[in-house]
């Protein structure tokens, strides 16, 4: 009944070396005592094997969570009243094989854990083998939460935009459906630098700048953005640019043809029946004047220009008639009277005509060509009478 652990020798001097598989407890072993007279007896020693240190020390870790893309140091474990296992106490993987690969476990109990964008969310168990100074050991599981990445966390999505022709329009930043923002640090870019349309640039910071001239066909455009938070998770948002119409493609002119008299050239916007209609800011000019040298038909070219810079070209039909009576050109003869002017003033072209005050309602009187006031002494200019029936009188003044 001698323990392995007790040796007791012929002294009476007993040992005992119990190894950390021996239970904790009194054990009582009996010893034989033989005096010098031969008679003897038996002396019992109670040996009382105390706790290891696996026994005495029941530390834990703190269960931890930890986002993707971030080092993180766990503690090293502490016994449930605060203290830590006693020194020399060391630590390893309870299993390497199935330590991730962004964990590591070391010798102190600290585990540093670093898991990037590509470790899935959810609870991590790693076991710890914990060996104590006395050789005993055991086994302390921590829980690592693996967080969302930012791409999981952040739903972001621009407003879908209409952009005339001609017209520059920045685009807000995409917003998350809450209307918060995603995270400092966040970069956008093409997500297909060959695909963008030349038009429209993507800004570092989420921003659109678009910016079609009247040349980019009416329609939807869809601009995929490519959006880099700070953990380094990513994603592609669309956006949908509808491209407006062009004033020339919403307007149509009607062509109306003019009849005018010999020598007179008709205003364009005579030749184009619906101009009222046209957005403010449209110029209806002639393009290619008709020729009303002579009676008959002919035709002349109108261009039709549109505040966002497009355009119609329209061919007028004109027809020229010689007038039943004579003209007001015929009708009247401005009479020249000189004109004495101060030096850099030039004076009003009626002071050159005597007789303006006997002409037709509605006749103008204007320099064609005015006088050179720059410096003293004798000058002219041109002047042109311009009679409501659209014939006129050119007249040299002297200045």
């Amino acid at each position: 009944t001698l323990p392995a652990w007790a040796v007791v020798n012929p002294a009476g001097v007993g040992s005992g070396n119990p190894d950390i598989s021996v239970p904790a407890g009194q054990v009582t072993i009996p010893v034989a005592v033989t005096y010098p007279d031969g008679s003897g007896g038996v002396i019992d020693v109670v040996v009382t094997v105390g706790t290891t240190d696996a026994h005495d020390n029941q530390p834990d870790y703190v269960d931890t969570t930890v986002e993707p893309g971030t080092a993180t140091t766990i503690a090293a474990p502490l016994n449930s009243d605060g203290t830590a296992p006693p020194a020399g106490t060391s630590y390893a993987p309870a299993d390497a094989t199935t330590l991730p690969a962004w964990a590591v476990v070391n010798a102190d109990g600290t585990i540093t854990v670093n898991p990037d964008i590509s470790v899935p969310a959810g609870q991590v168990t790693i076991p710890v083998a914990v060996t104590y100074p006395d050789g005993s050991g055991g086994v302390i599981d921590v829980v690592v939460t693996v967080g969302t990445t930012d791409a999981v966390d952040n739903q972001p999505d621009y407003v879908d935009t209409t952009v005339e022709p001609g017209t520059a329009t920045t685009i807000a930043a995409p917003l998350n459906s809450d209307g918060t923002a995603p995270p400092a640090g966040t970069s956008y870019a093409p997500a297909d630098a060959t695909t963008l349309p030349a038009w429209a640039v993507v800004n570092a910071d989420g921003t659109i700048t678009v910016n079609p001239d009247i040349s980019v066909p009416a329609g939807q455009v869809t601009i995929p953005v490519a959006v880099t938070y700070p953990d380094g998770s990513a994603g592609i948002i669309d956006i949908v640019v509808t491209v407006g119409t062009t004033d020339s493609s919403e307007n149509t002119p009607i062509v109306t043809p003019i009849t005018t008299p010999i020598g007179v050239v008709p205003p364009a916007t005579e030749g184009i029946g619906n101009e009222a209609t046209f957005p403010p800011g449209t110029t209806v000019e002639w393009q290619t004047p008709p020729d009303v040298s002579k009676p008959g038909t002919t035709t002349g070219t109108v261009v039709v220009t549109y505040p966002d810079g497009t355009k119609d070209v329209v061919t007028v039909p004109v027809t020229v008639e010689v007038p039943a009576g004579p003209t007001d050109a015929v009708e009247n003869t401005p009479i020249v009277t000189p004109i004495t002017t101060p030096v850099g003033v030039v004076p009003p072209a009626t002071e050159g005509i005597g007789n303006e005050g006997t002409f037709p309602p509605g006749t103008t009187v204007e320099w064609q060509t005015p006088p050179d006031v720059s410096k003293p002494g004798a000058t002219t200019g041109t002047v042109v009478v311009t009679y409501p029936d659209g014939t006129k009188d050119v007249v040299t003044v002297p200045v």
